[in-house]
């Protein structure tokens, strides 16, 4: 996860094998953000979150059609 400018603000502990990052944020983050939706505090997010729960804002894809 990362600022607006790039910055990183989060980076999941070192998992065995190849865990996607969605699986690391489950295990990790999400609780904590969460939390914070609860409280009117969501967090913007890349696509790849997309379906991680409320407060994981994602981009609107756009169909192909426009």
């Amino acid at each position: 996860m990362s600022s607006p400018t790039g910055l990183p603000l989060w980076v999941s502990d070192v998992e065995p094998g190849s865990v996607h990052g969605l699986t690391a944020a489950r295990a990790h983050l999400l609780g904590a953000l969460y939390a914070a939706a609860a409280q009117g505090l969501p967090t913007l997010a890349d696509g790849g979150y997309e379906g991680a729960g409320i407060g994981a804002l994602t981009p609107i894809k756009n169909p192909p059609d426009g």
